[in-house]
């Protein structure tokens, strides 16, 4: 899910680097959420069309896989947000629910555009549009789900405002340089986007007082992890791995301090409560 435009900390386990200290990163999947999301889970299900991701252990907002079949060095790389929401997040948007909706519906028709947009730039590249032509699908279905939630309570889609962390991300995003540089970036900065909001709709699964709306937070998380995964699986098969490692510390370590600088508003990416 996207708050707006093309999209694009980590810990390492990059022998023999040591593990920097823990800065407060999001700690488990979720609440209510013991273990990884099924649709993780590769023996279970693929990812989209030619993934050959397979996972192996997930805690918090990360992912991680084994190293490329074609690497010299077998080394594990996991990719995680940088900052934790909150506890208190959920419940305080979860005072104005005709807001929250309005805006994760915007969210999920600009993911589906950004997805388009990668495959339009990106046309030159065999095999992305395949791969991400499901990621359209099931982001304009989540679209029309969230849709019918606020047709339901009687109201339309909204007004489309601003996103300062949409803003934000993608003017860290390069944009100029080589064709292969922009690439990583859209992939990394939606992958970032994916994971946070996967984060945040767990915590909204587990929110008493939007109890009518768990199921459909429940299953939307699991599906911004997966299409959060392929973004981070397109970008190691870009490049060598250590630089996507390298370009993932830089890009997270921005996104949670723009996200936890933000102000606080019933939004899908908004700042902390007050």
């Amino acid at each position: 899910m996207s708050p707006g435009g093309p999209a694009g900390g980590l810990r390492r386990a990059l022998p023999p680097r040591a593990r920097r200290p823990d800065r407060g990163r999001a700690g488990r999947w979720g609440r209510g959420l013991s273990a990884a999301p099924v649709a993780l889970r590769f023996a279970q299900r693929r990812l989209h069309h030619g993934a050959r991701l397979r996972h192996r252990t997930v805690r918090g907002a990360r992912a991680r896989w084994p190293a490329r079949a074609d690497a010299a060095v077998t080394c594990a790389v996991s990719y995680e947000l940088d900052w934790a929401t909150p506890p208190g997040w959920a419940d305080a948007v979860a005072r104005q629910p005709l807001a929250l909706l309005s805006d994760h519906a915007h969210c999920e028709l600009k993911a589906a555009a950004s997805a388009m947009t990668l495959i339009k730039r990106s046309s030159d590249r065999p095999g992305l549009a395949l791969r991400l032509m499901p990621l359209v699908r099931e982001e304009t279905e989540h679209l029309q789900r969230v849709l019918r939630e606020l047709d339901a309570r009687g109201a339309g889609l909204g007004e489309d405002l601003p996103s300062p962390y949409a803003r934000g991300l993608l003017s860290a995003a390069r944009r100029g340089g080589p064709p292969d540089v922009v690439f990583l970036d859209s992939l990394l900065v939606s992958a970032l986007i994916e994971l946070r909001s996967h984060e945040r709709m767990a915590a909204l699964a587990d929110c008493e007082a939007l109890a009518s709306l768990a199921p459909l937070y429940r299953s939307l998380c699991e599906a911004e992890a997966r299409h959060g995964s392929l973004f981070l699986q397109l970008a190691r098969e870009s490049t060598d791995e250590r630089c996507v490692a390298a370009r993932w510390d830089e890009l997270a370590a921005l996104e949670g301090r723009l996200i936890a600088g933000l102000p606080f508003a019933p939004r899908m990416h908004s700042g902390p409560p007050p």
